[in-house]
């Protein structure tokens, strides 16, 4: 991941240095060539100045450019030419500066003609090609050498910069990555240590902390919410009880039936403030084998104990092991909770017909329950697992369901890193597929 990311903002700051000196010697090309051409013309009237200064002296530097009209000086060549005079057919006028015009020939040499007071004679000026164009290797150049010098640092400081404020950058974010997956595996306590966060993560790190105290708020007044509406229950369902049970010695025999309706609504009830007592203690267990009560497991031993507890159905367990046993880590109570509620959920919505399947895999066990209901439709499978769903042929009040069975599953599948799915039967209903690792 470090080195994916200082590739990536690496290659994009060379990539950006790149433009900028490509558009900086695009646009900026016009005015370095008219500075060096006032560089060169500067040159130019030097050189004419003198000539004419010491035009018709016997020790005048430019003897031969008055006997011959040509003279090689240093890294000029000077001639004279008359009006009106022919432009080199490879020139190509570049400026017009003070009324002296500038042509460029060979690609990059400058030839200028100044105009001589008092005569018809112009001085052309130009740059000497052996001096500017020396024959050497590009590795013998010393400003080629020094450019790529210069580039081979820059590149290279440029990289241990990128580096090091990555490195520090990713380390920081890898750090608030590790307590973010802490606090969504139940450590809701969990909070950022902003000392050791500088900007522009410090803010993010505060960010999160602020959102955490505001999550964990809420889970500690729902989970207190959730416990304390089954125990102020209690206490009145009971006396619901108590006063039906001694109301039903004294009422007719026609009346017993009401009394016996009173009893399951109060088991109902009874049922439903469980469920929700166990679903708020679910979601305050970290998820993880190592952080519950876990031991080893005999699956087909515990699909056989919770299978003789199913009535109202005929439920059978096929096992597809290459031995007699199949140990996974878990706590056991956790593992009754998934079964019985799969079974329970089986023997509800389906007519009669349960088939239990434990398959054993590479590095994991897979178990199928299934029933032979209506089944559920597809666009349905996800917000079964949801509190409280029930989906339309479910309502049926002798179901006797409130929608939190297969919940409680999900979740504590979530907490034992298992996976839970549903998908069609070859019976005809559904089948849930739980996955879980082998010891």
């Amino acid at each position: 991941m470090l080195r994916l990311t200082f590739a990536r903002t690496y290659t994009t700051l060379m990539a950006g240095l790149g433009i900028t000196i490509s558009m900086f010697f695009f646009f900026g090309s016009d005015y370095m060539e008219r500075t060096n051409v006032e560089i060169f013309l500067s040159d130019g009237r030097f050189f004419v100045n003198q000539y004419l200064e010491q035009k018709g002296q016997a020790d005048s530097l430019y003897k031969p450019l008055e006997t011959t009209g040509h003279q090689p000086f240093y890294i000029f060549d000077l001639k004279l030419v008359k009006a009106p005079f022919e432009v080199c057919p490879s020139c190509k006028k570049m400026f017009v500066i003070d009324g002296v015009p500038v042509y460029q020939f060979d690609d990059y040499l400058f030839r200028a003609y100044f105009p001589l007071p008092d005569s018809d004679y112009y001085l052309q000026f130009s740059e000497r090609d052996e001096f500017f164009r020396p024959q050497i290797e590009w590795y013998e150049d010393s400003e080629i050498l020094f450019v790529l010098t210069l580039v081979s640092v820059i590149t290279v400081a440029l990289a241990l910069m990128v580096y090091c404020y990555v490195h520090r950058l990713h380390k920081q974010i890898y750090g608030l990555n590790r307590t973010q997956q802490e606090f969504g595996q139940g450590q809701l306590s969990n909070r950022a240590a902003l000392s050791e966060f500088k900007l522009p993560v410090r803010d993010l790190a505060s960010s999160f902390n602020s959102m955490a105290e505001e999550i964990e708020r809420r889970v500690k007044q729902n989970q207190i919410f959730t416990q304390a509406i089954p125990h102020e229950l209690r206490t009145p369902l009971s006396r619901i009880q108590l006063a039906a049970d001694l109301a039903r010695k004294h009422a007719q025999v026609e009346h017993q039936v009401f009394y016996q309706d009173i009893d399951r609504y109060v088991e109902d009830i009874a049922s439903f403030t469980d469920s929700l007592v166990t679903l708020s203690r679910l979601n305050t267990i970290t998820s993880g084998v190592d952080k519950i009560d876990a031991n080893a497991i005999d699956l087909v031993e515990l699909l056989e104990q919770r299978i003789e507890r199913v009535v109202n159905a005929q439920c059978s367990l096929t096992c597809n092991l290459e031995s007699d046993t199949a140990y996974v880590m878990a706590s056991n109570t956790l593992c009754h909770l998934i079964i019985d509620n799969l079974l329970q959920n089986a023997t509800r919505y389906g007519k009669g017909q349960i088939l239990v399947t434990l398959t054993e895999c590479e590095d994991h066990f897979v178990i199928d329950v299934e029933d032979n209901g209506l089944g559920i439709p597809e666009d349905k499978r996800q917000e079964i697992f949801m509190a409280f769903t029930r989906l339309d042929r479910s309502r049926n009040r002798d179901h006797n369901g409130f929608g939190l069975g297969l919940t409680i599953v999900r979740n504590v599948c979530h907490t034992l890193n298992w996976t839970v799915t549903v998908d069609d039967s070859a019976l005809g209903g559904a089948r849930f597929t739980v996955m879980m690792q082998k010891l």
